[in-house]
């Protein structure tokens, strides 16, 4: 579609609601663009082209960008996630969700409008040693943040071809590492193995 012929059309994450977020506006007019001002951050496009990118209105157009999009549910599930711990410890429930909803906000609050260097400063700036360091540390170790990058393959090639690809889901990823690294194990070991058999069959004579 032509710049000519597009519409203009905003697209917005539901915590606008509240002030928080931002919209994505494709040829704003200027009343559009003051009621869409007050409820926080606009990020506008004169481009349908460039809108599409960002935010995927179809996904036959879809880039890796809009697999972004696919996040929203995993941040409240890791919040749901902290709160029944915090339950399961004596906690109620209604301190939990305000106490980690209110943390996650701060640490979102943080990083919003990152730089290309923003989210590599803020995590070098951990405690060395120190508890936020050895979180991340024990889920990187465990395999979470690869499942992470696993999954949004998984809903990239869902967005690309409209169904999702049972063999891109992170648990038969790492199934597959694993396998692979078995099997570079064996391999190595039995070169290992051959070469000492090599030597004492080339020493043989001598003994």
């Amino acid at each position: 579609m032509s710049f000519e012929q597009a519409h203009p059309r905003a697209l917005r994450y539901p915590a606008i609601a509240h002030r928080h977020g931002a919209a994505l506006l494709l040829q704003p007019g200027k009343a559009a663009l003051a009621i869409f001002q007050t409820l926080g951050r606009c990020v506008t496009v004169e481009d349908e082209g460039n809108f599409r990118q960002l935010m995927g209105v179809s996904w036959l157009t879809s880039t890796v960008l809009d697999a972004v999009s696919g996040l929203m549910g995993n941040f409240y599930k890791q919040q749901l996630t902290v709160q029944q711990w915090l339950t399961t410890h004596g906690i109620s429930g209604d301190t939990a969700a305000a106490w980690t909803t209110a943390s996650f906000a701060a640490w979102a609050e943080d990083s919003g409008g990152a730089a290309e260097a923003t989210l590599a400063r803020l995590l070098a700036e951990q405690t060395p040693g120190g508890l936020n360091e050895k979180v991340w540390q024990l889920l990187d170790e465990d395999g979470a943040n690869q499942a992470l990058t696993h999954a949004m393959a998984c809903v990239h090639r869902r967005l690309q071809d409209g169904h999702f690809d049972p063999d891109l889901a992170p648990a038969r990823q790492r199934l597959r590492r694993q396998r692979s690294a078995q099997r570079g194990a064996f391999v190595a070991g039995a070169a290992a193995m051959a070469a000492v058999a090599a030597v004492l069959l080339a020493l043989r004579p001598k003994l």
